[in-house]
């Protein structure tokens, strides 16, 4: 349904506006595209016959601003960017990235026990996690170490 696509991206921007570092992962065949910074407070709107380039203020958000069906992000990380890709109909992909003040492991270990904890389904994978939240959506964390005592990583929501 192309107006919960809408919404969803219309939330994004408003709710998410500045977060981020810049994640280039976006969709050239979306129908609508979002991509927020928070370091720099840019926005980029593509809608069907609108585009704008946005200056918003940079607004830092932080683990409890993340919901992946209860579970959210490992304490004291910061959302880096997020990136909403919205086609015709029901299709929609979401990237969230972030950083965590924790090695891999204990990171990967936290998402684990949140995962269960939760009851979501998941899988683990080498580089960390592949599943499906309630709503049946495909998603995968990935993991990767960013200096001895902090790990970046990004989930991709594909529904």
């Amino acid at each position: 349904m192309i107006f919960r696509s809408i919404l969803l991206s219309t939330l994004a921007v408003l709710a998410l506006s500045a977060c981020g570092s810049r994640d280039d992962g976006k969709d050239k065949d979306g129908v609508v595209a979002i991509n927020a910074d928070s370091k720099t407070g840019k926005v980029d709107v593509k809608l069907p016959g609108f585009s704008a380039n946005l200056n918003l203020p940079k607004i830092m958000l932080d683990h409890s601003n993340f919901d992946l069906d209860g579970v959210k992000l490992y304490p004291g990380s910061k959302v880096r960017g997020v990136v909403v890709n919205a086609g015709e109909g029901d299709k929609a992909k979401v990237r969230v990235s972030f950083e965590s003040p924790a090695d891999q492991g204990k990171v990967k270990d936290w998402f684990k026990s949140a995962f269960g904890e939760h009851e979501v389904a998941f899988s683990e994978t080498q580089t960390g996690f592949s599943g499906k939240t309630n709503d049946g959506d495909a998603f995968v964390l990935t993991l990767t170490p960013k200096g001895e005592a902090a790990t970046s990583g990004t989930i991709d929501i594909d529904g």
